[in-house]
């Protein structure tokens, strides 16, 4: 519920500066918001929480990048988008890889 409060208000303060881009950005949202759903029905098994806060580290990165690329340039944007989708990509791929091992480890 908090995510998509915050989708909405995001949303609400960057419109008027899309330049016609409102429909797909809407469509970058809920996708984004898609992977969170989607990252929150995993099994609570080894890597889940690392999975989740790699999703948080990817909407950061993402809003980060829209507010730059459409609302305002600011120093150290670039920076903070790589760091925040570097970390987000790193703590998704070892959540799911810590899950299945955890999972495969159990099976044997």
């Amino acid at each position: 519920m908090i995510l998509i409060m915050y989708a909405v208000i995001f949303y609400s303060l960057i419109q008027d500066k899309l330049s016609g881009l409102q429909l797909p950005i809407v469509i970058y949202i809920l996708v984004i918001l898609l992977v969170f759903l989607v990252s929150l029905t995993r099994k609570p098994v080894a890597g889940y929480y690392l999975t989740l806060l790699g999703v948080f580290f990817l909407i950061i990165s993402d809003s980060i990048l829209i507010i730059e690329h459409f609302v305002s340039t600011f120093k150290f944007a670039s920076f903070l988008i790589t760091a925040t989708y570097v970390l987000a990509q790193g703590l998704i791929v070892y959540g799911v890889v810590d899950g299945k091992n955890s999972l495969h480890s159990k099976n044997n």
